[in-house]
């Protein structure tokens, strides 16, 4: 327990310091501003309402929308957490091999709508990795190369989306290869922030911030003007030790949407030398080497820009631009020479 505790307080305070970082930059001066912290979907959640004036939301209902809020949080770790016992979606990997297993609507529109990006991105996004993560260790005591052979097994049984099947008219699930387990870690942040959003934007909240282990959406405007948001890009080969470096890569200017991050920096283990990183690209069973190092999605949807920041990490400098512009996507990617590449349309300043 001591063990698990002072790694959750670690990943807190980097998380938290990232959160600060946002708030430094967007210059907002709200008359209302109240924000809350928990640790949820095995992250920390942080969420502030800054309302300007003349709205219908002050601190004491901003309060009862917060409680509401993370209501609803544990309500989607309930369902689609691959780490809690009692999951629905642990419920699922243990029953779905070979067997239909009836879900409930909501956490079954989920599933399919990460099966489509799936399938958009050609596995570069791949909700079906659950054992192969496993074997990895990341985010535990654990972590560890595998033996080769234990990859290139579960690799031979079948890991991938198409040993997955829905049945939409029935409402269930079956896996056809006994490799298969769902995480949804690379698309239920992203899903979580925009119900999260949609029930701020039915309390009356015209603005506010959420923060989900540095998966941010951001509500509205950040001030009663018509001053853009500025989020900070964390510098993805920064250290924590040296305090003379910098933490910000770049700053991008936007007028709301989402902006998620993935990178080899966030859960990561260094043996012989080597990085190893929890991204891992199917294909091969390691962490995947696409050539860059943080992929930044800028996008209306924030489900959309999670399941995206993953598939172009993984496709990296072959066909990342192209997947993510398809989708009308805003993207920062940085690469292994710390070489950013923005695409049209992104207001982005590169830090000094």
């Amino acid at each position: 327990m001591e063990i698990v505790t002072k790694r959750i307080i670690r990943r807190v305070i980097a998380v938290f310091g990232a959160f600060l970082l946002w708030r430094t930059l967007s210059g907002c001066a709200a008359v209302v501003n109240v924000e809350r912290t928990d640790f949820l979907m095995n992250t920390v959640a942080h969420i502030t309402i800054r309302d300007a004036p003349k709205t219908k939301v002050d601190e004491q209902n901003a309060e009862q929308i917060l409680d509401e809020a993370f209501t609803l949080l544990r309500e989607i770790e309930q369902l689609c957490s691959a780490k809690l016992p009692e999951s629905e979606l642990t419920f699922i990997n243990e029953n779905a091999y070979e067997h239909d297993v009836p879900v409930s609507d909501e956490l079954f529109g989920l599933i399919a709508a990460a099966y489509h990006y799936c399938e958009l991105s050609g596995g570069a996004f791949d909700i079906t990795l659950g054992k192969l993560s496993d074997l990895w260790g990341f985010g535990t005591e654990n972590e560890n190369i595998p033996d080769s052979k234990a990859i290139s097994s579960l690799l031979t049984q079948g890991v991938g989306y198409e040993y997955l099947v829905l049945d939409t008219n029935a409402g269930t699930i079956r896996f056809t290869s006994p490799a298969i387990k769902l995480d949804l870690g690379g698309i239920a942040k992203g899903y979580a922030s925009d119900r999260v959003r949609d029930l701020l934007v039915r309390r009356g909240v015209r603005s506010a911030v959420i923060d989900l282990g540095g998966n941010i959406l951001l509500v509205g405007i950040p001030d009663s003007g018509n001053n853009p948001w500025r989020v900070g890009i964390k510098n993805p080969r920064f250290d924590e030790t040296d305090k003379s470096g910098k933490n910000i890569f770049a700053v991008a200017e936007l007028s709301g949407g989402a902006v998620v991050t993935s990178g080899d920096y966030e859960r990561f283990f260094i043996e012989n030398g080597a990085r190893y990183h929890h991204i891992l690209d199917r294909s091969t069973g390691y962490p995947a080497s696409g050539g860059y190092v943080s992929v930044s999605i800028l996008d209306a949807s924030a489900t959309e820009a999670d399941a995206l920041s993953t598939a172009c990490f993984v496709l990296g400098t072959d066909g990342a631009a192209d997947l993510a512009g398809s989708l009308g996507a805003g993207y920062i990617f940085i690469d292994e020479n710390m070489t950013a590449e923005v695409s049209d349309g992104i207001k982005a300043e590169m830090a000094d």
